[in-house]
């Protein structure tokens, strides 16, 4: 990593300094001098280093590119917001079952919210849109309870 900084520090130097070369040797010639040769080499030496900074500068944005994608493929099926947002569409007894809950207390929490619902068959979304409430905030209490629960007992 530092070489390639090194480098492209070392590169950008180069383009400023060849640049501000030619400009002024430009201004030099349009002044009558005869700076052609300092000119040109100036110019080509802009134009060559031009090279390596644009190679430089594509194999970076390309490696950045190639990261971005391999993140979210790796991160897709593991990602915290689609996990919860594919509980949110289990039923209510499911999750109870799944996460081993005490149904009397997942009522309890659910009614001392002031929440709406019939049974235990409606799915945490259903649950969620009856009550005006985002379904995985609804999880989190759940299970948040059921944390204070088992540390209580402990």
């Amino acid at each position: 990593m530092i070489n390639s900084i090194r480098i492209r520090v070392f590169v950008i130097f180069i383009l400023i300094f060849s640049l501000f070369t030619a400009l002024f040797s430009g201004y030099f010639i349009l002044q009558g001098e005869n700076y052609i040769k300092i000119h040109l080499i100036s110019i080509s030496i802009f134009i060559i280093s031009l090279i390596p900074h644009i190679f430089l500068r594509k194999k970076r944005v390309l490696k950045l590119l190639k990261e971005s994608f391999k993140k979210n493929s790796k991160n897709k099926k593991y990602d915290f917001h689609n996990s919860l947002d594919n509980l949110s569409l289990n039923s209510l007894s499911n999750l109870i079952k799944k996460l081993n809950l005490d149904k009397k207390r997942v009522e309890k929490v659910l009614k001392d919210i002031n929440f709406d619902f019939k049974n235990f068959d409606d799915t945490l979304q259903d649950i969620a849109d009856n009550n005006d409430f985002q379904p995985q905030k609804l999880f989190i209490i759940i299970i948040e309870d059921h944390l204070k629960n088992i540390t209580k007992e402990k």
